[in-house]
């Protein structure tokens, strides 16, 4: 409804607005809060970032029109039963408790528009990642491929369509590989601040005062050697399918900790479960081009110059 798949190209050119925007929202997070208002000026000095700003602002207005439709929508008794989605669910809260939880018609923008933007870049550089790590260790993937096609012969996975989500848990190769990539490759890879407590911290042999600001990142803490082994740096997804993990699954950090813990985690997770085996039923990758894929982290540690060819499979054979 936002016009990406019926325009067939970046809406609004809110893609690209996007990455233009996240190295000058990212910078700014992070400088001491005197500079920002400096660094927020120069930027609108440039015509390219007041448009991308304004691209931006097409998806808010858009999120604006989903909660007025659907209040139109439930306002009619003609149209049939209530959705069952995350709107559904805030229209639910709002009407049954929305005074006493201080939830209204505002709010449900916000968070809609939250859930529109916040979830798919994140979500697509988890699923490019275990692409190319499945396609840059070919012992891996011909073991998944066979993992997948036993799945799909003894129907534990259907042979067309959609993938469930209890179905794709079922196959331990895939589930690792995707716990693999996403530890190798996090998809935020920006700190994110946590304040120690009045009392203090110790860490080890470290005592932090309460009230400093320390921060830990992903991409350094799922590549310590002391947890993950020597080969810490290199994609071996069998790490996770040989005994107790329950050390390693206390460093993954892909989705945040604690209270930071995104909020969409397990959206993301269902939708890499659901589309990584789908797509390997399907369709055999391999990489276009012998150049290894860019990366570059502002805030989302993203990638670029992924080329890849698709070839449909015969699952029969």
């Amino acid at each position: 409804m936002f016009g990406f798949m019926q325009e067939g190209h970046d809406h609004e050119n809110f893609i690209a607005s996007l990455d233009l925007l996240l190295p000058f929202l990212s910078i700014t997070s992070v400088i001491p809060s005197y500079l920002r208002s400096f660094l927020a000026i120069s930027a609108f000095m440039f015509r390219k970032v007041r448009r991308a700003f304004e691209a931006i602002g097409t998806l808010e207005v858009a999120a604006k029109n989903c909660v007025a439709e659907r209040a139109e929508l439930l306002q009619d008794p003609n149209k049939g039963p209530p959705r069952r989605d995350l709107l559904q669910q805030m229209f639910s809260i709002q009407q049954n408790k929305g005074a006493d939880v201080d939830f209204y018609k505002k709010d449900m923008a916000k968070e809609s528009y939250s859930v529109i933007s916040a979830g798919s870049d994140t979500t697509a550089i988890a699923m490019r990642a275990t692409l190319y790590f499945l396609m840059t260790n070919p012992p891996i993937y011909a073991q998944l491929m066979s993992e997948i096609d036993q799945a799909t012969a003894n129907g534990t996975i259907p042979a067309t369509g959609p993938v469930a989500y209890f179905q794709a848990t079922k196959l331990p190769l895939l589930c690792a590989s995707i716990k693999e990539a996403m530890r190798l490759h996090p998809s935020v890879a920006l700190m994110l601040p946590h304040d120690v407590p009045p009392q203090g911290l110790v860490i080890g042999d470290t005592s932090i005062p309460g009230g400093t600001r320390i921060r830990m990142n992903a991409a350094v803490v799922q590549y310590d050697r002391s947890v993950f082994g020597e080969d810490a740096n290199t994609s071996r997804p069998t790490r996770w399918l040989l005994g107790s993990t329950a050390s390693m699954d206390r460093c993954m950090l892909r989705f945040g900790a604690g209270t930071r813990t995104c909020l969409g985690k397990n959206i993301s997770l269902s939708e890499l479960h659901k589309l990584v085996p789908a797509l390997l039923r399907d369709f055999k990758l391999e990489l276009a081009t012998k150049e290894s894929w860019k990366t570059y982290n502002f805030f989302f540690n993203t990638q670029k110059g992924l080329l890849v060819r698709l070839q449909r499979r015969n699952i029969s054979t």
